[in-house]
Formats: C-alpha cells, structure tokens, sequence
C-alpha cells in the first residue's frame, strides 16, 4: 500500500443490503425502454446473460420497481431451489398475478383463487390453479420431482397464459423477471416456452436470467444482454457505493484484481473487511489499516465457517449436498443430530434463506455454495451423499413418489456404483409401469455410465447396453443402435451383444458390418437359442455382398449350407441361407442360378406362413434397391432379437 499515512478515521460498517448498480447503464437504459413499450402494446421477452455475481438478480429487481413506477404488475419469480418443487416459482408467479396472499390458509386462498378467476371469466382454470398453487404451500412435494415433465403441465402453461392475457385485457401489463431460469426443471421450463410462444400477443414482458452456460432456450428473446464483469474504474465505483467514500487507487485495484470484477464478490470482500474493521478513510481515499493483502473468497468462507460450531457447519454442508431448496425434513436426515433450529440462526445470519411460504431453504448465493462443497474434504462429501441417496432410496421404496433421480446422483457421487444400480432399477421398473421408453433411455444411458467404471459391474453393463440398442433398434435407428450396442462388455450375452452390433451396420456400413461379424460368427455355437448363429451367418453374407466382396458371400452362404446339410433340424436355418444365396446371386447379376434359391426359399416361408420372409422374397425379384431389401431384412434377422423394453 501506498506509505503516505496522512490522517486516518475508522471507516463505519457497511449498513444498506442494497448495493448500488454500477456500470449497467446501458442494461438500464433498454429495460426501461421495454417496459415503457408496455404502454404501447408492445411485449416481448429479454435475457440477462452472465456468470454467477454478475449482477443480474440485482438488474431484475430494478426492471421490477420500474414497472411498479410505471402502474403495471411486476413479479420477480427465483428459479433457484426449484430442483425438488419444480413448479414452485409458478405457483408464486400466480399468486402474485392473482393478489393471494400467501399467508392465507388454503381454504380461504382456495375462495379466493375461485373469485378472482370468475372476475377474470376463467372459472374453467379454477381446479388446476387452487391445487397447484395450495400444494405449493404444503410440507410435500409439488408434481414429480424427477426428470420428467408433469402430465399438468399443458392446463397449468394454459392458465398462466389465460390469466396474464386478462390482466393485460383489463390495462394491467405484466413483467415477469424469472431469476435463474437456467436452474429450472422440465416442468417449469415447459411452462416458460409456453408463455415465450404466446408473447407476441400479450402486453407482458418475460425477463429471465441466467448463466453463460445454462441451457434455457432462449428462441423468443427480444433481446440478449451479456453481462460482463466490471472494469477496475467501475469496481471502484461500487467499492465507493458501499462504503460512502472512494477507495485509493492501490486498494481499489487489489480488489479487482482479487474478485474479477464480480459486483457480488466485491460487496462479500468489502463487508468482511468491513465487519473486521480493517478499513480505515484517509485523504487518497479507503485503504486497509494494516497494509496488507486480502484474502480470497474462499479462504473468507472458511474463517468464517471456522467461527461456527460444528453443528453449523454440518447443516451448512448438508443443504450445499442436497442443493437449494430442500426442505428440513432432508436435510435433517442428512444430521446424526437433527437441524434443531439451526437453519433459523444461519438465515439470521445471513448464510442461508427459506423460500417464502415453505419449509424449504437455499444458499443466499450460489457462490457461498459452491465455496462450502468445494471445502468439504472428499471423504465428508462422500459421506453425505451416501445419506441422502440411501435417504432418497428409502422415500422411493415407502413412498409414492419416486426420487429416485435425485437417489443415483447422490449414490454415483459417494462413489457407491451398487447403489446407483440399485435405484437405477427401481427407476426403470417404475418408467416401465408407466410406458415411459424415453425416461428408460435416460435410465440406461445412466446406467451405461456407472458401470463403464467398474469392472466388476460388465455384465450389468451389457445388460443396459443390449437394452438400449434395442430401443433404438426397434425405433428403426440402427445408428444410435450401433452405438449402444458397441458399448464393452464380457460374458455369454457379449455374443449376442455384438451379434447386434454387426446386424445393425448393415444398414449404413457394409465393411464394419462383415468385419464385426466374421470375427463374432465362429464364436457363437451352432446351437445358440433363437438360431442366432445362423442369423449372424446371413447377416455376415450380405455384409460381405454389401461390401462388394460377392464372390466371399457366395462362398460363405454354401459353405454354411454344407454345415447345416450334415445337421438335423434347423430348417429355418436352411430356408434363410437359400435366401440369401438367392440374393447374393441375384444383386451379382446371376438372375438364373438365384432363381431357384429364391422360389425354395419362398415356399418355405410361405408353408410357415411367414409374411416377412415372402414380402422379402418378392421385393427382391421385383429389383428394390439394395437398402430397401436391407431394412426388410433387418426385420428378418435383427428384431426378432430385440428385447422389449417393457418387459424386465
């Protein structure tokens, strides 16, 4: 620091919680112009876009006071903490539009919902707005915690619709600021791009904020703000903000350099400096008393972790495990102990908050998240997550709602693979109850992933990579069957396994085809259950044929005839290698030798009353081209094999 030592007074603690905007004047500018387009008619829908302590939650409440300014309804709805309810943020977006108060018990919201719909002439949304909106305020879950999206969600998207565009009939726009919108599920983003589909014809703006990284579709946006970090100047415009008095040159750019320019991280240093009373005012400007460096954040967090006692701390780390917005019946379990309160005096201190109107609790910032789990030594993070995925196991097996979801992740985290498999069962018998094939995709998919990492779990491993292949197969997506079906395994399935895999190249890569299969053939015993070894051998005859070796396919198909001729029984076997001979021939040009075989080969499956065989048959005598004939015989060959997957 600078050795002038001048003067000095004590520099008083920071005391607004509202920290100054500081270098948005430009962000500014445009929300203002929006909302005031409000009056117009004009609606639309803009993001904020930047890394987390950028100061896009700050920029949304300010959109919000300006369209209060301005007489229009203004809702500022947090994302963040919806992972485990997920249509949480939706329920308060409609009790806000609705004027429920929150506070009411769910009789007289449930009155009052039906009144203020019957106002709106919307009577027809009353059922699914009452119930949402009083099972957001229950100790349950709202909807399905798991990845799938709510079989309410088209009525619910509906309603929130139906109900801005009355509003807005009755000179009411709306501004709905939706804070990290990135953090929201399935459910609450169908809702989201329902209400983006409709903003052409609603007074209403949609502002959402979210990560560089996030993954909200951002189609529909009337505009795209990135936010980038604040230069040094303009850090030492907040720094002079918060503390009523400019920093000196040297100091203000030690806290630049050491936050990034991260408003968030600037106003965290600058109350723990201030809290410690190292920050004294001279006539250059603030400076710190002793003269010396600055901690970084996370050494911050955990001097101040340190001064909690180990009851504290341990709540701390569980919600950080189990992410915002758990409610306390979790994250208890997580706690030999139990919460006893604890999570009241960390709110008071200013670590955690609860969600209005539930039992539910998050991080203040999702920094001070990240800073305690990144803190946590392997082993404890370890070890909490072993609870909470026994935790949700144990709620799936009881209970009727499933979280198994969340019960992999914890198990994949703790580093416990059987666990993981475990739920992960229980999750596919669950989506099989349901008809659900695409959340047993996922489930596989999953599944694929933990076992890649254990190799005492391969068989388990060819199990979900033969079952998704099927899927895909059975799809007619031989591509993505491919895929799935090269997936490694070992054991007597492996054959079967990668007899599909060849089958499936068929459709598009001939070469790989007669390669995988030439290898795999000679492996599978002649008496293999479904005949696969006499599938596999015409497959591998029309890969070769297919790869333009047809003098090797000919070869092959009579030499799997000869073999077979000195066995008894498997006369489908035959017939299907007279078949392919016959194509082999006919597709080389020697219509008159492939004939016969053709002719034989009909006739047979026609005695057996084998349609597929007989539409083959006459495609190819009726010169369908080669990837034609192909997919009627991957109906021949491949999915006869297919597992279904609904069936364990």
């Amino acid at each position: 620091m600078s050795s002038d030592t001048g003067s000095t007074t004590p520099v008083p603690k920071i005391q607004q919680t509202t920290p100054p905007i500081v270098g948005r004047d430009a962000e500014l500018s445009l929300l203002g112009t929006r909302i005031e387009q409000l009056k117009r008619e004009q609606g639309g829908a803009v993001f904020l876009v930047g890394e987390s302590g950028v100061g896009k939650t700050r920029l949304l409440k300010e959109a919000v006071l300006l369209a209060g300014r301005a007489g229009f309804t203004g809702l500022l709805v947090g994302c963040r903490g919806s992972e485990q309810g997920p249509l949480v943020p939706v329920a308060f977006l409609l009790r806000g539009l609705l004027s429920v108060a929150t506070s009411l018990p769910p009789a007289v919201r449930a009155r009052r919902v039906q009144q203020r719909l019957n106002d709106l002439s919307l009577n027809q949304h009353t059922a699914v707005v009452t119930d949402l909106i009083n099972q957001v305020g229950s100790s349950k879950l709202p909807f399905n915690p798991d990845q799938t999206v709510d079989a309410n969600i088209p009525a619910i998207a509906t309603a929130t619709v139906d109900i801005i565009r009355q509003l807005a009939a009755g000179e009411k726009p709306v501004v709905a600021a939706f804070d990290d919108i990135d953090q929201a599920g399935p459910d609450l983003q169908a809702v989201l791009v329902r209400l983006l589909a409709n903003l052409p014809d609603l007074p209403v703006i949609v502002l959402g904020a979210l990560a560089r990284t996030g993954t909200f579709p951002l189609s529909g946006a009337g505009g795209v703000l990135e936010l980038a970090p604040l230069n040094q100047q303009e850090t030492a415009e907040l720094i002079g903000g918060l503390l009523a008095d400019n920093p000196d040159p040297e100091f203000g750019e030690m806290v630049w350099n050491l936050t990034d320019g991260s408003p968030l991280l600037v106003r965290m240093l600058i109350e723990d400096l201030s809290e410690d009373s190292r920050l004294q005012a001279r006539p250059q400007g603030i400076h710190l008393v002793d003269g010396g460096t600055m901690q970084g954040l996370m050494q911050i967090v955990r001097r101040h972790l340190k001064q909690l006692d180990d009851a504290d701390t341990a709540v701390l780390r569980a919600l950080a495990v189990l992410g915002s917005g758990s409610p306390i019946a979790q994250i208890e379990t997580l706690l030999p102990g139990g919460e006893n309160g604890r999570l009241s005096a960390l709110s008071a201190g200013g670590w955690v908050e609860r969600l209005p109107d539930t039992d539910r609790f998050r991080y203040v910032n999702r920094i001070t998240q990240d800073m305690v789990y990144s803190g946590m030594s392997p082993h404890e993070r370890s070890v909490f997550h072993k609870r909470a995925g026994e935790y949700f196991y144990n709620t799936s097996l009881m209970g009727d709602r499933l979280f198994t979801t969340q019960a992999i992740a914890h198990y994949r985290l703790a580093g416990d693979s059987s666990g993981a498999l475990e739920a992960l069962d229980l999750a596919v018998r669950e989506a099989r109850s349901h008809n659900d094939e695409e959340a047993i995709i996922r489930l596989l998919q999953t599944g694929i992933a933990i076992t890649s990492a254990s190799p005492a779990a391969s068989s388990k491993r060819t199990e979900f990579a033969e079952r998704l292949g099927d899927i895909h197969a059975r799809r007619g997506d031989y591509r993505k069957a491919a895929s799935a079906y090269g997936e490694s395994g070992v054991g007597q399935n492996a054959l079967r396994l990668r007899g599909k895999l060849g089958l499936s190249l068929l459709v598009f890569d001939g070469v790989r085809s007669s390669h995988v299969l030439g290898k795999i053939t000679r492996r599978v015993p002649l008496d293999f259950p479904g005949d696969l070894r006499w599938v596999l051998e015409a497959g591998h005859a029309w890969a070769l044929s297919l790869a333009g070796s047809h003098y090797n396919a000919i070869r092959h198909v009579r030499d799997v005839l000869a073999t077979l001729g000195s066995l008894s029984g498997y006369g489908a076997a035959r017939t299907l290698m007279r078949a392919m001979l016959g194509m082999v021939l006919f597709y080389n040009g020697d219509l008159v030798d492939a004939q016969p075989h053709l002719d034989t080969a009909r006739q047979s499956w026609e005695a057996r009353a084998d349609q597929q065989g007989v539409l083959l048959i006459n495609r190819v005598l009726n010169e369908a081209p080669r990837s034609e004939v192909t997919d009627l015989l991957m109906q021949i060959l491949l999915h006869p094999l297919l597992i279904d997957p609904m069936v364990e």
